[in-house]
């Protein structure tokens, strides 16, 4: 099956991470260069690359494997007339026992990842198992190129 491609880019990407620190890294790499590839600007970039970053970080620190990040394009969003990503991190489920970024900080360290993520993006309805986490960012309106084709 061939992707979905908008331009020369694909519209949609599912990729396995690492369950370690190298994670958010790895997220926000896949995700900056996409992003990049469907014409998105710099700050509407900079929205999904943090909200990732903070989704798969609390993954990676809550959660067990396997990790998967899976992004998709859909280039009109009904609800703000512009492009957005859907962004879904599944996990293999709670962990037992908090990661070591938990133990390592003060309380109060600890939920700020969760404002951010409901500042800069929309929750979606549940599907699938428990362990998945969706969320849509938009595009700012008038912040999108379109697609770039760098043949």
């Amino acid at each position: 099956m061939s992707p979905i491609t908008y331009g020369r880019a694909p519209r949609s990407t599912t990729r396995r991470l690492p369950h370690d620190a190298t994670a958010p890294a790895a997220a926000r790499r896949i995700t900056r260069s996409l992003l990049a590839r469907w014409g998105w600007r710099p700050d509407s970039i900079d929205a999904a690359v943090l909200v990732v970053s903070e989704l798969v970080t609390n993954a990676v620190e809550h959660a067990r494997p396997p990790l998967r990040l899976r992004l998709r394009l859909r280039p009109a969003a009904p609800a703000v007339g512009s492009p957005d990503v859907r962004i879904k991190v599944s996990d293999g489920g709670p962990a037992a026992v908090p990661g070591p970024w938990t133990s390592s900080c003060a309380a109060d360290e600890h939920g700020r990842g969760s404002v951010l993520i409901a500042h800069l993006s929309r929750p979606q309805a549940p599907g699938g198992p428990a362990h998945n986490r969706w969320v849509t960012v938009a595009a700012t309106p008038g912040r999108v190129a379109g697609p770039v084709d760098r043949r």
